[in-house]
């Protein structure tokens, strides 16, 4: 679970999250991408009292795409028979997570998308995400319903693999594992989540600097134009 000033929800969200998990012998690995607020803070105090959590402090802000690749990374070393990955803001209800997590687990799948419903994302938002599918479609010839869902669920095998493909500082780590799972034709297993409001007090958050519902940020701007760039560069050999 990458994380970035998530101190106003990220108790709540692992709290949820450890409660559906209880029955598990679960590690709730937390990245914090430097945040600047008091979220590693939150998330320390909060493990004193929930002792599955491990919080992994980054001594700078890498971004969302590195810090997602370094909580996989952290994941496999655990050896453990399921990964499952997850955004900090509790845009997802424990029970959806762990619905996901046994759809590879008990249901014998190497790999499942949380593919979210009900969402309400800003036009510009939703012009992205229509983008990332048709890109999808035209690399692999595949429909997928949530290109960059932070949602998914992988057997360590698989998970391997597809970090061997993927560059290490990559940004767009989701959009890519959506893209290399349907180029090798792997068995994708698509499981319909219910897109929650950003737990918090802001329900768009902070990554992208977002000031208002009209126009998109600079900074998601940039990032878009740097998620293209890599995206051109990323050569899916078929296995």
């Amino acid at each position: 679970m990458p994380c970035f000033k998530e101190a106003d929800g990220i108790a709540e969200f692992l709290k949820e999250v450890a409660a559906h998990f209880v029955d598990y012998n679960a590690t709730l690995l937390v990245v914090d991408d430097h945040s600047p607020d008091s979220t590693l803070e939150v998330i320390e105090h909060l493990a004193q009292e929930l002792r599955q959590i491990t919080v992994l402090p980054q001594i700078r802000n890498r971004g969302h795409g590195p810090s997602t690749l370094i909580a996989l990374k952290a994941g496999l070393e655990l050896a453990p028979d399921v990964i499952v990955a997850a955004d900090g803001d509790g845009q997802i209800s424990g029970q959806d997570l762990k619905r996901l997590c046994d759809t590879v687990l008990i249901g014998r799948f190497s790999y499942a998308e949380g593919v979210r419903t009900q969402r309400k994302d800003l036009w510009f938002r939703r012009v992205i995400s229509a983008v990332t599918r048709t890109l999808i479609w035209v690399r692999t010839g595949k429909i997928v319903h949530d290109a960059n869902t932070p949602f998914r669920a992988y057997r360590p095998g698989q998970l391997r693999q597809l970090l061997d493909h993927l560059p290490s500082e990559s940004i767009i780590p989701n959009l890519l594992v959506s893209a290399l799972v349907r180029r090798w034709s792997w068995n994708v297993q698509e499981v319909q989540i219910v897109s929650l409001i950003r737990r918090g007090n802001s329900q768009e958050g902070s990554s992208w600097n977002q000031k208002n519902t009209i126009f998109p940020s600079l900074r998601l701007i940039r990032f878009c134009i740097g998620a293209i760039k890599e995206w051109s560069t990323v050569n899916m050999v078929k296995k």
